[in-house]
């Protein structure tokens, strides 16, 4: 027997035919779409102003344009007695008993006894029993049923009580309905009302009195 062999036959590329395979794979290559992607955008250097930096303001500077603040007040309440002297830069209400001087730089109250001296920047009496001087840089107020067995000294001096001392302000002195005075009196001007009484000198520095 003779021996089997297998042909294979290859059929020829007709003319043309190549170059329209390479059109075509080149062609799908051009027509890819092309990468889009933004890029970041680079940040941009911050700005150097020219000259000095801006002074950044201090907290003690910012504070120091607000108001002050109200001082408090320290209370001695009715039930409440002090032997001893008492010295406070606030607000200070009296309401107890004192025996001792009080030396207060704010404004004081007082609704019930001091035996000693007072020295305040102002002073407001009310049904209120003091037994020595009284001396304060602005007003002295004493209403109806306050006592005051003392000098007193002040720039204005308004009187609703009664005053057995001498009184002396270098601004006005009223005297109301209501008040008595029972000692010298000397004062840049002076009010006098109906009804109150006055016994001792009176001297009126500026010359007006009514």
């Amino acid at each position: 027997m003779g021996k089997s062999m297998d042909y294979t036959l290859y059929k020829p590329e007709e003319a043309g035919e190549s170059d329209m395979k390479t059109s075509f794979w080149r062609s799908r290559r051009d027509s890819a779409p092309a990468d889009t992607a933004v890029p970041a955008p680079t940040p941009a250097e911050p700005e150097v102003p020219d000259g000095e930096p801006e002074e950044i303001p201090l907290v003690k500077d910012l504070l120091a344009d607000l108001p002050p603040a109200p001082k408090e007040t320290s209370v001695i309440t009715a039930d409440t007695v002090i032997t001893g002297n008492i010295k406070t830069g606030s607000n200070l209400s009296i309401q107890g008993r004192v025996e001792g001087d009080v030396d207060c730089d704010s404004h004081l109250y007082v609704a019930g006894s001091v035996l000693g001296n007072i020295r305040a920047g102002s002073v407001k009496l009310e049904g209120s029993s003091v037994e020595g001087s009284i001396s304060s840089d602005n007003s002295i107020v004493i209403l109806p049923h306050g006592q005051v067995t003392g000098n007193i000294a002040a720039a204005d001096v308004e009187n609703h009580g009664k005053v057995m001392g001498d009184i002396s302000a270098s601004g006005t002195v009223q005297m109301k309905g209501t008040s008595t005075l029972i000692g010298n009196l000397t004062a840049g001007s002076l009010n006098v009302e109906s009804g109150a009484v006055l016994r001792g000198q009176i001297e009126v520095t500026n010359g007006k009195s009514f």
